[in-house]
């Protein structure tokens, strides 16, 4: 009988566990047993064996590739270390050229170097102006190496030596670094180029071009940079706002694009600024060039150069019409009055004064002269001669209506003939139909001295002058005494406001010869710029003009 603890017990070992089991069936099966064991246990081995050789190399890709990454890494910031440097050179050559700019621009804005806005530079011949510029039209350059091909107008408010004007002028500057090593850097900056467009009377638009450098310490330029910077150039009176109007001291009284002055004065004004005679050759380089005798005596200034001219009026369009051209010349001695009606708008002809077969002059089929609208006198005529004792009497109603004459020919007054104006010397003016310079030249204006012609004459590209010289001046004393005869002998001292004499206004002219006037007197009332330029308007405000340069029209920069 199996008692439960046998039971359980066989419940337990079972009966392949018997711990007294020794057949040599279960003794193989052990043996086999232990044999798998062992196998298994070597195949474990094995395969930890294979997972470690395939980690070494992992680990030497991975380290090539941080070193590669870390090479790249290191390429890229010397690039942009090298960029950052090659970026702060270039900023420096840049500013080297705006720093150029500035000095070019406050040089050529001083008194001593404004004129040069309307003359050009180029540092380097090979550098071509703009086809379009002033400059490239008059082959200027070199502002110092070669003065001669300066053109200095009598505009010129600076220096009165030409071959002074550009010394010291600043064109280039080497900026020295804050250190005294013979490695250092160093940065530099040249006008390479100075353009004008426009007029050197009126101005236009200058172009400054500036390089600047940066140069290693061997002087090897490693950065370059270039900079345009266009200006708008204005013309303006000398020492005046550019609103002002020009100093009537600086008036011409005489004007010409060539002067001889002969023994001829031309007299009225003093060094205070009383009067305005002055004597202008447009075609001068200099004062030199304007021919006069020892004895020509002139009160105001001598100038040369080019001047900024107002257009020469010409007859109103709107009147053209109603008139045909004529000629005044003498018949028998007698006098010829041109003397406009109290009317507007109304045509009349010359009259002729004491003829026997005729009242009036005239050559064509409508009368020569018609008034405006304020009643002013436009008379068209071919030519004007005089000869004997016939005089052209001007009837201006005492300058109640002015007369302007428009001149296509010569006009001749010999002997004793005369024009006569009863008014101021702006009531009557004489201008000339012929202005296309010098193609037409031929132009003559012989005034007489028999009495005084009182008139303002513009005629640019006639040659005038007096004939004779007879006719003195007379001069009033500042302390209000009686008025004096000019003596051009013993000249009176000092200068004194004059009047009368053989010519009494203002003339400009194409050529002024004084050969044939002895001794002729011309006077400039010191009133004569204002009188003109409330006759014909600001654009006959004229004088020495200065130039400045201002604002920015344009900025351009070229990096290289």
């Amino acid at each position: 009988m199996i008692t439960n603890t046998a039971r359980s017990k066989h419940k337990t070992t079972g009966p392949y566990l018997k711990p007294n089991f020794h057949s040599n069936a279960n003794h193989k099966i052990k043996h086999h047993a232990n044999k798998a064991f062992n196998k298994k246990e070597f195949i474990t081995c094995k395969y930890h064996t294979k997972v470690d050789g395939f980690a070494l190399p992992l680990v030497i890709i991975v380290g090539l590739f941080l070193m590669v990454s870390g090479f790249a890494m290191l390429a890229r910031t010397l690039g942009a270390f090298r960029g950052a440097i090659r970026t702060g050179q270039q900023t420096q050559a840049h500013e080297n050229a705006e720093r150029g700019v500035a000095k070019i621009l406050q040089q050529l804005n001083s008194p001593r170097y404004r004129y040069l806005w309307v003359n050009c530079h180029r540092i380097d011949q090979s550098l071509s102006f703009d086809p379009n510029s002033s400059c490239a039209q008059t082959n200027i350059g070199g502002w110092n190496n070669t003065e001669k091909d300066l053109i200095l107008n009598g505009s010129n408010c600076a220096a009165e030596e030409p071959t002074s004007y550009t010394n010291n002028l600043l064109l280039t500057e080497t900026i020295s670094p804050n250190t005294t090593s013979a490695k250092a850097n160093r940065r530099n900056w040249t006008l390479e180029k100075y353009t004008f467009f426009g007029s050197p009377l009126t101005g236009g638009r200058g172009v400054i071009q500036v390089r600047g450098t940066r140069t290693n310490s061997s002087g090897a330029v490693i950065s370059s940079a270039v900079i345009q910077h266009h200006v708008q150039v204005l013309s303006k009176p000398c020492q005046k706002k550019i609103t002002d109007t020009f100093d009537t001291n600086d008036f011409p009284g005489l004007l010409g694009r060539s002067v001889n002055l002969g023994n001829n004065d031309v007299i009225g004004a003093n060094d205070s600024g009383v009067g305005i005679a002055n004597v202008y050759c447009t075609g001068c380089s200099n004062i030199n060039q304007i021919q006069r005798n020892q004895q020509s005596v002139v009160d105001g200034k001598l100038l040369a150069g080019n001047l900024q001219l107002p257009p020469v009026p010409i007859f109103p369009e709107h009147l053209r019409s109603s008139v045909s051209a004529g000629t005044i010349e003498s018949v028998d001695q007698e006098n010829i009055k041109i003397a406009p009606p109290d009317a507007v708008h109304t045509a009349f002809d010359p009259i002729c004064t004491d003829c026997i077969d005729r009242s009036f002059i005239r050559t064509g089929d409508r009368p020569m002269c018609v008034t405006d609208g304020d009643k002013i006198a436009h008379c068209l005529i071919n030519e004007i001669n005089l000869e004997g004792e016939e005089n052209l009497l001007i009837d201006t109603k005492n300058g109640a209506q002015p007369v302007r004459i428009y001149l296509h020919g010569d006009l001749t007054a010999s002997g004793q003939s005369d024009i006569v104006n009863d008014g101021d010397p702006t009531d009557l003016a004489i201008f000339s139909t012929r202005t296309n310079c010098p193609a037409i030249s031929n132009q003559q204006l012989t005034l007489s001295d028999q009495t005084t012609t009182r008139a303002f004459i513009y005629a640019p590209c006639a040659t005038v002058g007096i004939k004779g010289g007879a006719t003195d001046a007379t001069c009033q004393p500042t302390n209000g005494g009686a008025p004096i005869s000019f003596d051009n002998q013993t000249k009176n001292e000092p200068p004194l406001p004059c009047q009368e004499g053989d010519f009494e206004g203002a003339i400009w002219v194409g050529t002024w010869n004084g050969e044939e006037g002895n001794n002729a007197e011309i006077t400039v009332p010191s009133d004569m710029a204002d009188k003109l330029i409330n006759a014909f308007g600001n654009k006959f405000s004229i004088g020495t003009s200065d130039f400045v340069g201002i604002g920015v029209t344009d900025w351009r920069s070229y990096q290289r």
